[in-house]
């Protein structure tokens, strides 16, 4: 009979005396992902208020896009109220299968990209966002979900392993912390002109 290279691992958890607790264990692996997710978001949305410069005082509004449909969670920073069903742009933070990033994106998915592109405080939101800021230079934006996107990191998660990256420990506070400032950097050049597209988006 051939030998099959068995994971140690595996070996140890399907042993006699292990199998019948990790069977209990993975009842909750859906519970335990989501709780592992939600303190990723939870952390990064802390830091992104502690560090928010005190010139700036944005207000934003927060919330995170955990719904369990979701392939995309993320974590919106609004300057409307969540309610508020009208078309402008976001802040976005977004993490994907090999991709995590940020950018702004349609508060609605529009079939009037041509038309909001048009808009000159949108125009000009966008030129300044290409020459000032970094950009992922994908040809596809802006789309029907993002007007622009810059990608910090492409070593994320996968269909095989979902939560590791998401499970960072204490000591990745300086990982928060990096990327909350590279939020701010962006926000503070960059946030009047996105009031005004907001203003001129709504009037549509």
């Amino acid at each position: 009979m051939a030998q099959t290279n068995k994971s140690p691992i595996l070996s140890l958890l399907t042993n006699k005396e292990n199998l019948s607790a990790v069977l209990e264990i993975m009842k909750y692996s859906q519970d335990v992902g989501r709780e592992v997710r939600e303190r990723f978001w939870d952390r990064l949305q802390q830091a992104l208020r502690k560090s928010e410069p005190a010139e700036l005082s944005l207000g934003l509004l927060w919330r995170q896009d955990l719904s369990v449909t979701t392939e995309w969670p993320g974590l919106d920073g609004r300057l409307a109220p969540f309610v508020e069903k009208v078309q402008g742009l976001k802040y976005r933070i977004e993490a994907g299968e090999g991709y995590f990033g940020f950018g702004l994106a349609w508060l609605m998915k529009t079939k009037e990209l041509q038309n909001h592109r048009q808009i000159k405080a949108v125009d000009r939101l966008q030129n300044n966002l290409e020459n000032k800021c970094h950009t992922s230079h994908d040809p596809e934006l802006p789309n029907e979900s993002w007007l622009w996107w810059e990608e910090w990191e492409n070593s994320t998660f996968s269909d095989s392993d979902l939560w590791s990256w998401f499970a960072k420990d204490e000591a990745d506070e300086l990982w928060f912390r990096d990327k909350a400032d590279k939020f701010w950097a962006v926000a503070a050049q960059v946030h009047p002109l996105v009031v005004e597209a907001n203003k001129a988006l709504k009037g549509l």
